[in-house]
């Protein structure tokens, strides 16, 4: 196989991952800031999903084509009316990392021109309503400060 065959091969291989969300191109739209302990967040939220709140429904769960992210912490995050879809990545930061616009059904990228305005209240909409909830639960369980709060 000649040298120039095998580049074209990567060129394509690699303009394939562009078109579509997959591992090749999660970026991050916004970190979080809180004081609320990631490890928190994620135990509630599990929970909380157990329960049915915050759900991506299942029909749309197949339509989102969120694949290949088994590398990263991450959860999908449903909040109705108006719907979206929030893809959270818990690393060293809370990170929204892509947010489904499902009555649009299409991605909110800065590219298809989320404006700086439109993403803070997305961002602030996300803190009320999951953090929120983590917060009210986390209260109802009595769970000590020292496990809920990060320390300054």
């Amino acid at each position: 196989m000649s040298k120039s065959w095998i580049f074209i091969c990567i060129v394509g291989l690699c303009a394939s991952c562009t078109s579509r969300y997959g591992a090749g191109n999660v970026g991050a739209l916004a970190d979080l800031e809180t004081n609320v302990r990631l490890r928190t967040i994620k135990q509630i939220s599990d929970t909380l999903f157990d329960e049915g709140r915050f759900l991506v429904p299942t029909e749309l769960r197949k339509s989102l084509d969120i694949q290949d992210y088994d590398f990263l912490d991450y959860r999908n995050y449903y909040l109705e009316d108006p719907p979206y879809v929030y893809m959270v990545t818990f690393d060293d930061v809370l990170t929204i990392r892509m947010i489904y616009d499902v009555r649009a059904e299409r991605w909110l990228t800065r590219e298809s021109g989320l404006t700086a305005v439109q993403l803070d209240s997305l961002e602030r909409r996300f803190e009320l309503a999951v953090i929120g909830d983590v917060l009210k639960r986390a209260k109802k369980m009595g769970l000590p400060d020292s496990v809920v709060w990060r320390k300054n």
